[in-house]
């Protein structure tokens, strides 16, 4: 006889309420049938797992041992199958990445085009900055990721081009600088400044701009979240470099080209040489027809 998981799931409730029929009336099944279950295990190992005193059931050195090793065993499957269950799950998911400020305009648009069209596919969105963006698909944390391709070496990763934009000064409305049609950093030099945290592209871009000025930035704030950044702006405590496609009608805010324009290139890139499931490449084909608005 080989062992079946249904003999062991029997043999345990039993065990648990040393009782045929509470064990049947738990496992929704009739007494028969657990009692046959538990009479082919005594019969095959030729031994008696259980003291029988009318109704009660106590085990026996054997059964006791017995119990042991089954639920090692039926513990290890249910594992397998929740472990199994993550992996049919995780098939139909695609990790991926994106800066915080990207995320903030064109995730909530883009995904829910893509769950509309493909509502069988999940999207685990991951916040990084660009800069560590590459380094999270190549030691495979995520599939893939729209990032700013900006001065990324794109020879080592494939990639889908999305979208061109730039980089703008935004400051309250308030401002004395809202008067000007472009802004220079010499302009803006003393004025308290929010970059972004170490990791994203924006950072270490413009302080290398300032640098290049000799000028040094007045940063006084380092943040990735950019409700905090317009907060800040709108409350005249700081201005801050962001793409104007994040501010909302009812931001309240000013954005002002710089007189050195930053362009951004914004794109989806995933690891060379890798098969990609067909739920990925869906998703590259949805981005390859996708046009921001």
């Amino acid at each position: 006889m080989i062992l079946t998981f249904i003999q062991l799931e029997y043999f345990e409730t039993v065990c648990l309420y040393e009782s045929i029929n509470k064990a049947a009336e738990q496992l929704h099944v009739s007494q028969p049938a657990i009692t046959k279950a538990i009479q082919q295990l005594e019969s095959e190992f030729d031994v008696a797992l259980f003291h029988r005193l009318g109704n009660h059931l106590s085990l026996t050195e054997e059964g006791e041992f017995f119990l042991r090793y089954s639920k090692d065993i039926t513990n290890r499957i249910r594992l397998l199958e929740e472990r199994m269950h993550e992996k049919a799950h995780s098939k139909q998911t695609i990790k991926l990445g994106a800066p915080p400020m990207i995320g903030a305009f064109m995730f909530p648009h883009l995904f829910k085009q893509f769950k509309d069209a493909h509502p069988g596919i999940n999207i685990e969105i991951f916040e990084h900055g660009s800069s560590q963006m590459a380094q999270l698909i190549d030691d495979d944390t995520l599939d893939m990721a729209i990032i700013i391709l900006n001065d990324l070496p794109l020879s080592q990763y494939n990639m889908v081009h999305i979208y061109d934009t730039e980089l703008l000064y935004c400051t309250n409305a308030a401002s004395a600088f809202v008067r000007l049609d472009r802004i220079s950093l010499s302009d803006i030099q003393d004025s308290p400044l929010i970059l972004m945290k170490e990791g994203s592209y924006q950072n270490p871009v413009i302080k290398a701009r300032f640098a290049e000025q000799q000028l040094v930035p007045n940063v006084i704030l380092y943040s990735n979240q950019v409700h905090t950044i317009k907060n800040f702006i709108k409350h005249d405590f700081a201005s801050a470099f962001i793409l104007k496609e994040v501010l909302d009608a009812q931001d309240d805010l000013v954005t002002i080209p710089l007189s050195e324009p930053m362009p951004i290139q914004i794109g989806l890139i995933w690891k060379k040489k890798i098969h990609l499931p067909s739920h990925a490449l869906t998703f590259i084909k949805f981005i390859q027809k996708y046009e921001f608005k």
